[in-house]
């Protein structure tokens, strides 16, 4: 008890301040693109409903026309029982023949009228009925009126074949053969493949760092289109197209389209996933280049705006 109590306390000592332990990059100046991400749903272009503009029985029917099925433009989807139309083109032209002989046979006896008028009285003019000019008249127009009809029986004849207006897949369809088709009932609906377009919400800053088109058809600042699939992200090339006449009022956002060639890859050949309509995807938008930049990791920030 007493050699602990004559036992000196252990001297204090603080040990040295060596800094923190810290990371440094050097960094030189340099040029960097604007890349801005975003996200958005792909959607079509070129959407249409087929309505045959004739009424008939459906007695062809493509194979390719299923939900799902792809056709090409001007192949044909279906066609209509064509007896009737092609009656209605015969008895046009017969029409158009009588009407014809009509205007030359009133021309013959305006000729006739007109010489024995001339003999009978040389020098002067014979009146129109003299020389069957009214009656001219109504056969000549009665001839135009047959020769439209008959143009409009062909191009009913026409119709009979339903065919695809341009490059598309089948959404749905309502067709079936035997079935009776309507005039102005809706049979399909096609999808246009050979492009898509995604609409991209965007803060209105980031307009600032981009190439917009004032009007579509344009090609504005180039993007990337990123899809996530099981085994990694395929990537399609695409550009600005436009940007949409209004902001979204939820957001406050200023929306722009982008474009995105062969989505389903049938004309490049690309590979078995296609961009399809629906998909929701991830874009890169690369925007202008910042000159005498630094290029700095993300860590490095902090507060929002202090780097250390």
């Amino acid at each position: 008890m007493v050699m602990v109590k004559l036992r000196k306390a252990p001297e204090r000592k603080t040990p040295p301040f060596t800094g923190v332990l810290v990371e440094t990059v050097r960094v030189q100046p340099e040029t960097v693109p604007v890349v801005i991400e975003a996200t958005g749903t792909v959607q079509p272009r070129q959407r249409a409903e087929v309505v045959p503009q004739v009424s008939g029985k459906v007695v062809r029917l493509s194979p390719k026309l299923v939900t799902g099925g792809f056709v090409s433009k001007g192949e044909e989807l279906f066609a209509l029982e064509d007896i009737d139309y092609r009656l209605a083109v015969q008895r046009a032209e017969a029409d158009v023949s009588r009407q014809r002989v009509e205007v030359a046979t009133l021309k013959a006896r305006a000729e006739v009228a007109r010489r024995e008028w001339q003999r009978l009285h040389p020098g002067e003019e014979p009146s129109p009925l003299t020389v069957y000019q009214p009656q001219l008249e109504g056969a000549r127009a009665a001839l135009k009126a047959a020769e439209a009809g008959l143009d409009q029986a062909r191009i009913n004849l026409a119709r009979t074949r339903v065919s695809a207006p341009f490059d598309a897949y089948i959404q749905n369809e309502q067709v079936d053969l035997g079935q009776y088709a309507r005039a102005g009932t809706a049979m399909a609906t096609l999808v246009g493949t050979d492009s898509v377009e995604i609409i991209v919400p965007l803060a209105l800053d980031d307009l600032d760092w981009l190439d917009v088109p004032a009007q579509p058809g344009g090609r504005g600042s180039r993007a990337e289109v990123l899809l996530k699939l099981q085994k990694g992200e395929r990537i399609w090339p695409g550009w600005i197209d436009r940007a949409l006449a209004e902001i979204d009022a939820a957001g406050r956002m200023m929306r722009v389209a982008v474009v995105v060639k062969d989505p389903y890859g049938l004309k490049g050949g690309a590979g078995s996933s296609p961009l399809a309509v629906g998909s929701f995807v991830r874009v890169r938008l690369q925007g202008h280049a910042l000159d005498n930049a630094y290029r700095l990791p993300a860590r490095a920030l902090r507060q929002g705006d202090i780097v250390w």
